[in-house]
């Protein structure tokens, strides 16, 4: 049967319905091709890729099929695929950066699914690591392999039926570096959220909603995406680094657009109300700003500053927007986003007087109460208790955990959030904090374990083992909470040197798992107070004030400073010939080539890279992989060498080897990554591909046609390569092969890797490595 959407399914996209939706309200995702759907031909497409769907060997109705890409529109298309298919489907957040960590999480899917589908991209596909049990599926090969599909209009009403007790779809929490659970989410519940939000805030089909959170994000899912679908309105998708980069943006895009509904955690709200404090009243009333149109900015994810609220409702009415268009909300995946909205801010909470705003009422279909440590409901106003939630748009389980489940609900069925509240007199909630373990900065959840156990694991000889705590912490007037790690130092490093490494260590991991710097301090064992360690700050202090080199130029000069804004440290904190990635910054409003970035990524490398961007390009081999130490450096201007290239590259390593040995030099180190000595087949296998497979690029056409020709060259020279001659010796990293390359990772090392001996004066010494490498 071709697989389709059964009349029960979930709302958007009933087949022939068109009382819950219009088939020609439009979906804009902005992005260099910008793209617009319409209903209609989202539901067309979604049709016709389900039947591929339906075409995977070994896939049944209950085969979960988790969606992994990096765009708004694959995304949206591939989720509605799976839905109209009558699977389940489930988007996965983004990956680590940490490989260990990435593992973990692979193998933690392949244990909560049990062997499920993944419908990724080619680009990304390499990001599952290629782990035994994840049946990974690239939709470029999906779609050219198998058969054309026939006209899927005419069979419309076949395949998979789902009923509203059904899951609909899957979503995750918060789990970024390991063991996430994944909540049902069903196609009653969905219906009743979507129902409740429409009531509580008055949204209409003539709406225009605009997402930039990713879609694995229930709030960018539930309560703009399938809020927009289900009122037939239109919506706008944009890239969340496009937004988050510049509010300027933001407000361009509301008013250009008109948009009416979009969605602004109070970090954001507090960039906003930055900017716009910022500029002079001449300036944004000359901007043409005119936002009439935007009805309500939903917020939340974290606890929203009244004062940021003030002041951003008040700039905002002088543009024209409502006096209430700024809405602080609670929800979470298990309620479908927002299920609770302050309808009256900042007027109500102005006369509550708290520093932080209410979360406002419940949503049509839910309802909230507050409990004693001893399970007794608190019937008095402004006492507060454990948050417990109930109703339609609740969720029923975790998927394939049923412990969680039950370790979740109250004995009379109230799901228990794990937050602090009180319920005013008015019937208002106000969050109190957590009681469950949960980080909250910059509107994401991260757990502390995670970050505890990653410094465990670590092995820093400068810390006691499992003496080391993480927790969160607001400063007063902070727009967004600090996560704080406390250590025990272990006795035996005295110097100045030793004080500061446990500190930049540590940041070092926060800054690869959570993207953030933690405040970090050195705690005595047993509580007591020990001269010893009492110096370790001020010593850390001076020891990076001594070693940090001041900006002397006016652009390190600027650099420092919006990196100093970015973060609330102190300028002097942040030296010239500190690593900006270790700091945890994510991206830049400067466009800075990659290799820049990669050969030297500090603010004195950075300004010396925009100050080359405006000089004639000069060639320059040499990257530093470590900027900083005190052994001598690896490379010495006139050897012994060490010489690596990955994949494809490793033949240029081979002849550049060569050709330093035949000149007497000495090769300490050869590496070749995963590529055999003979290539030629290899490289007569490669084609062009699809244009939409750089759809996700940001590429123009010059910079396409380079990269195209640097391939296409590099390509065509090694099309009769055939290797000759021989090196003292070489060391081969070995990663999981291609399928197109080799049958099994013992296929690839006996009959492809090991002919390396015969180009080596000494045997092959091989290293394995725990990822896959695109060759």
């Amino acid at each position: 049967m071709v697989p389709s959407c059964a009349p029960e399914g979930l709302v958007p996209l009933k087949s022939g319905n068109t009382d819950s939706f219009t088939m020609a309200a439009k979906l804009m995702i902005l992005t260099i091709r910008s793209t617009v759907l319409t209903t209609q031909q989202l539901w067309y497409q979604a049709h016709k890729n389900a039947q591929f769907i339906h075409g995977i060997q070994n896939v049944t109705e209950d085969t979960v099929v988790l969606i992994y890409f990096g765009n708004h529109e694959q995304n949206i298309i591939w989720l509605w695929s799976v839905v109209v298919g009558g699977y389940v489907p489930a988007i996965l957040p983004a990956f680590v950066m940490d490989l260990t960590q990435r593992r973990k999480q692979n193998l933690h899917l392949k244990s909560l699914f049990k062997e499920p589908l993944i419908l990724t991209s080619a680009r990304l596909a390499y990001e599952f690591l290629n782990i035994d049990g994840l049946n990974i599926i690239t939709v470029e090969n999906l779609v050219s392999t198998l058969p054309n599909v026939v006209d899927c209009v005419s069979r419309a009403n076949f395949g998979h039926r789902k009923a509203p007790e059904d899951a609909a779809i899957l979503m995750f929490t918060s789990g970024s570096t390991g063991s996430a659970k994944a909540v049902v989410l069903g196609n009653s519940q969905i219906k009743a959220a979507v129902a409740g939000k429409t009531s509580h805030h008055g949204t209409r089909k003539s709406d225009v909603f605009l997402g930039w959170v990713a879609l694995d994000h229930v709030a960018s899912l539930c309560q703009i995406h399938l809020h927009a679908l289900a009122l037939g309105a239109r919506q706008v998708f944009i890239d969340k680094t496009d937004v988050s980069n510049s509010p300027i943006y933001f407000l361009n895009l509301i008013h250009n657009l008109r948009i009416s509904v979009t969605f602004a955690p109070n970090f954001y709200l507090t960039a906003l109300s930055n900017l716009l404090d910022k500029m002079q009243t001449y300036t944004r009333t000359s901007s043409g700003w005119y936002l009439s149109c935007l009805k309500v900015i939903f917020s939340g994810g974290e606890a929203n500053s009244l004062q940021t609220c003030i002041n951003v409702t008040t700039y905002l009415i002088a543009l024209g927007a409502r006096r209430n268009v700024v809405s602080p909300g609670f929800g979470m995946t298990e309620t479908c986003a927002g299920s609770m909205h302050n309808l009256c801010c900042p007027s109500y909470d102005i006369k509550m007087s708290f520093e932080f705003t209410s979360v406002g009422p419940c949503v049509p279909g839910m309802a909230a109460r507050v409990a004693a440590d001893d399970g007794r409901v608190i019937e008095i106003p402004n006492v507060p208790g454990s948050l417990q939630i109930k109703g339609e748009l609740v969720f029923k389980e975790y998927f394939n955990d049923p412990l969680a489940t039950s370790a979740s609900f109250t004995n009379d069925g109230w799901f228990i959030t794990g937050d602090s509240a009180l319920i005013d007199g008015s019937g208002y909630l106000h969050l109190c904090g957590r009681i469950k373990d949960l980080i909250i900065v910059n509107g994401v959840n991260y757990y502390p374990h995670e970050l505890e156990r990653a410094i465990e694991e670590a092995k820093l000889p400068w810390l006691i083992p499992t003496y080391t705590v993480v927790f969160s912490h607001r400063p007063n007037s902070a727009s967004t909470k600090k996560v704080v790690v406390v250590f025990a130092p272990a006795y035996g490093h005295t110097s100045a040197g030793s004080f500061a490494a446990p500190f930049d260590a540590i940041s070092k991991i926060n800054a690869r798992l959570f993207g953030v710097r933690p405040k970090i301090a050195a705690e005595y064992l047993a509580g007591e107070y020990d001269t010893y360690y009492a110096t370790a700050a001020e010593a850390t202090r001076l020891y990076h004030q001594t070693n940090l080199r001041s900006p002397e130029s006016k652009i390190e000069n600027s650099i420092a400073d919006l990196f100093a804004n970015m973060f609330h440290t102190p300028t002097s904190e942040i030296g010239i010939d500190t690593s900006l990635l270790d700091m945890g910054i994510l991206h830049l409003d400067q466009e800075i080539p990659l290799m820049s970035v990669l050969m030297d990524p500090t603010i004195h490398g950075m300004a010396a890279a925009i100050q080359q961007m405006r000089q004639p390009k000069q060639y320059n081999p040499v990257v530093k992989l470590r900027l900083s130490g005190e052994k001598s450096p690896l490379w010495l201007p006139w050897g012994p060498y060490a010489i690596t290239r990955l994949s494809f590259g490793a033949m240029i390593a081979f002849e550049i080897a060569k050709l330093l040995e035949a000149n007497g030099d000495e090769i300490m180190f050869l590496g070749s990554f995963n590529l055999p000595p003979r290539i030629k087949d290899r490289m007569r296998q490669l084609d062009w591909v699809e244009a939409e497979s750089f759809g996700g690029a940001i590429l123009t056409r010059n910079k396409l046609r380079t990269w195209i020709t640097l391939a296409h060259k590099m390509q065509e020279a090694a099309l009769e390569y055939e290797p000759s001659g021989s090196v003292a010796s070489i060391d081969v990293f070995h990663a999981i092969p291609l399928k197109l390359v080799a049958a099994n990772p013992t296929d690839w090392i006996e009959n492809k890797l090991s002919k390396w001996a015969d180009f080596s004066r000494e045997l092959p010494r091989m290293h394995q490595v725990d990822v896959r490498i695109t060759q």
